[in-house]
């Protein structure tokens, strides 16, 4: 691979290094077993963040076992990163641009994320503090909503935009970072990450179904029918969606 694509005259990395396999259904991927697959039809399945995530959410030593599993956990964890900035961005009201991002260096971010990737490039460690990052971002978010002081408050927006540029500078480490220009054009100024940004079919519906089960909320509030909006509310709960009320009106995410 290396001399090949030397030989085109690319570089397209700085370093090289020999992985382990990419399988599938326990057997190596390869052109004589007839078992590979085209660029173009897996990205016809789910978009490039998530194949990209889905091909390095492994240690490069370790085997990579490809299948509709692998890329159905890839777009979970492109829902919840989306859905924990969307909500940030509601609360921070402009997300930091590129530049303030990779200006993070390691000393600034968490140690475990660091620890992980210095142990011979632990990408699951790795991941895996992206995601306890994010738990306290959502917590940040729960505190910051039910707060009513306004000090205690700015506090916590403070708090919060930092959790934003860690999580962000640690994604940015594995070429993950949903805003950064790779993933975003330049002229796409919307700071909703759904849009022209691989934000699945699914996602899209998802959105959907709950804007019109808070909207039959908020009509039921509205003629005092407590008890029809308290149902959609505990509805809308046990399938693991957590409703904000403010006086802006109300707002999702993802438990």
């Amino acid at each position: 691979e290396m001399a090949q694509t030397l030989a085109a005259g690319w570089k397209s990395a700085n370093v090289w290094m020999h992985s382990a396999w990419v399988t599938s259904k326990g057997e190596k991927m390869s052109k004589s077993l007839g078992n590979g697959l085209s660029v173009p039809s897996v990205l016809a399945q789910k978009s490039a963040w998530v194949v990209r995530y889905a091909l390095g959410g492994v240690q490069y030593r370790a085997m990579l076992e490809w299948s509709d599993q692998s890329l159905n956990e890839a777009q979970s964890a492109y829902d919840r990163i989306s859905n924990f900035l969307e909500r940030a961005n509601r609360v921070i009201e402009n997300q930091p641009d590129y530049a303030e991002v990779q200006s993070i260096d390691a000393d600034n971010l968490p140690e475990d994320f660091t620890k992980a990737m210095n142990d011979d490039i632990n990408v699951s460690g790795a991941l895996a503090a992206i995601f306890t990052a994010i738990r306290s971002g959502n917590a940040l978010l729960d505190d910051y909503a039910q707060n009513q002081n306004e000090n205690q408050s700015n506090g916590i927006k403070s708090l919060i935009r930092t959790c934003v540029l860690q999580v962000r500078a640690m994604l940015d480490t594995l070429g993950l970072d949903p805003y950064s220009p790779q993933w975003r054009s330049n002229a796409q100024k919307s700071q909703d990450l759904g849009a022209n940004n691989g934000a699945s079919v699914e996602h899209k519906v998802l959105e959907s179904l709950i804007a019109n089960q808070l909207e039959q909320r908020a009509i039921a509030r509205a003629a005092k029918d407590f008890a029809r909006a308290d149902a959609i509310r505990d509805s809308l709960t046990a399938a693991g969606v957590v409703i904000e009320d403010c006086a802006q009106g109300s707002s999702w995410h993802l438990s």
